[in-house]
């Protein structure tokens, strides 16, 4: 004879703030790939025959064009966190697109503040 298994602990909330985050996180995520768009067409125009047998710069472009693979594979590993209920692994791999953004940011603020 065999005996039911004892109940678990109950399943938790879903946080809508952890949502409400990933929500915000992926629009600025999203909004990040605008000005990309630009940059990395800017970029090919750098790039001449002068440039053809060099490194850097094709591993520079390789990295720039790389770009959008972080917020969609980002997106995609925090909606899977979320839905597992791990709201706090589905909040930082939210945030984690905009990490390249920060440092760029405070480059802006610098350069266009008054001298």
């Amino acid at each position: 004879m065999s005996f039911p298994a004892p109940p678990g602990p109950p399943p938790r909330r879903r946080s809508r703030g952890t949502l409400a985050w990933l929500a915000a996180c992926q629009l600025l995520a999203a909004a990040s790939l605008i000005p990309w768009l630009e940059v990395a067409g800017l970029s090919l125009a750098e790039f001449g025959p002068e440039h053809s047998t060099e490194v850097a710069p094709w591993v520079f472009l390789g990295v720039l064009w790389s770009y959008p693979l972080l917020p969609v594979g980002c997106a995609v590993a925090a909606w899977v966190a979320y839905a597992r209920r791990h709201d706090r692994r589905a909040a930082l791999l939210g945030a984690l697109p905009l990490l390249p953004a920060l440092p760029l940011l405070a480059y802006l603020f610098w350069a266009a503040s008054p001298s």
